[in-house]
């Protein structure tokens, strides 16, 4: 059972980043949307770390998983192959971590759309960089 507890602790955690990721995407999208440079910068860069922290925490779990035992199980497998007392517990986790996904795709997805479409209207408009050249979309 303890192996069991130390995937469902170290899940938690990985739920709650996701969690917190998806939140981070929202946010991006906002600031596309606000138009306010200085806040997507700020977004973006949070984006990218967030992304550096993924890469942590996925060889976190694949380490967490080698050591209960269970190294190529995806998360599925892993609810089947656990004990009864914490399916549930695990079958949870796994909902939040597929709904933060979920909305993370979502928000990059939609604040890639409001991007585009922001370059094509500065396109029309014949808006040029700092240094004079027009702005190509690259959609």
């Amino acid at each position: 059972m303890n192996r069991f507890k130390d995937l469902c602790v170290f899940f938690e955690e990985y739920a709650s980043f996701l969690e917190d990721m998806e939140l981070v995407q929202k946010e991006k999208l906002e600031s596309v949307l606000s138009g306010d440079l200085q806040r997507m910068e700020s977004s973006i860069k949070t984006q990218q770390a967030y992304a550096m922290r993924l890469e942590n925490i996925e060889s976190k779990r694949i380490r967490t998983q080698e050591a209960a035992g269970f190294s190529n199980y995806t998360f599925s497998q892993l609810i089947e192959a656990a004990e009864p007392a914490v399916r549930n517990e695990l079958r949870a986790l796994l909902v939040r971590a597929q709904n933060a996904l979920s909305n993370i795709q979502h928000f990059n997805s939609k604040a890639l759309e409001v991007s585009r479409e922001n370059l094509r209207t500065l396109e029309a408009e014949g808006v040029t960089d700092l240094k004079g050249h027009s702005i190509e979309s690259r959609a």
